[in-house]
């Protein structure tokens, strides 16, 4: 983000740049797994990943860029120790009431348990996550440098 915005960004459009490139990066990194899937199933070896694992892999990768977009927001905030506490307390909250949905709703297949929960809940909280950090930085209290005082 401080990339595009020291080549004269603001914030906002920073921040849905550098969104556009990490979905771009999925999408090329689900391409090469679906194609390298495809030179394996030719030489006769087995298909290493099946759609299941691709839509976890998708999941996962939006969900940890928008955690990582909210939680570099807060430390705009608030001083490094009153950010460890709040990002600490976020992640508790999350993986104390969020993390084990994919337990409560299930659906019963003939071959076993699809579950749909963990997929839909992984993109909901990364929707919700991103705008969170969007309205962060957007704030006249962000403390968003465009380079680095080290």
């Amino acid at each position: 983000m401080r990339l595009f915005m020291s080549f004269g960004s603001n914030r906002r459009n920073a921040s849905l740049r550098y969104l556009v490139r990490v979905i771009l990066a999925i999408i090329v990194s689900t391409i090469c797994i679906i194609l390298l899937n495809i030179i394996c199933s030719f030489s006769g070896e087995i298909i290493v990943t099946n759609i299941n694992l691709i839509v976890m892999a998708i999941t996962t990768s939006l969900f940890c860029f928008a955690a990582g977009c909210l939680f570099s927001s807060i430390t705009t905030l608030f001083k490094p120790f009153i950010s460890f506490i709040v990002i600490g307390t976020i992640c508790l909250l999350y993986f104390m009431v969020f993390a084990n949905i994919e337990e409560i709703i299930t659906v019963s297949i003939s071959n076993g348990t699809v579950n749909f929960a963990e997929p839909i809940s992984g993109v909901v909280f990364a929707i919700i996550f991103y705008i969170t950090s969007l309205i962060i930085h957007n704030l006249r209290i962000s403390d968003m440098k465009t380079t680095s005082i080290s």
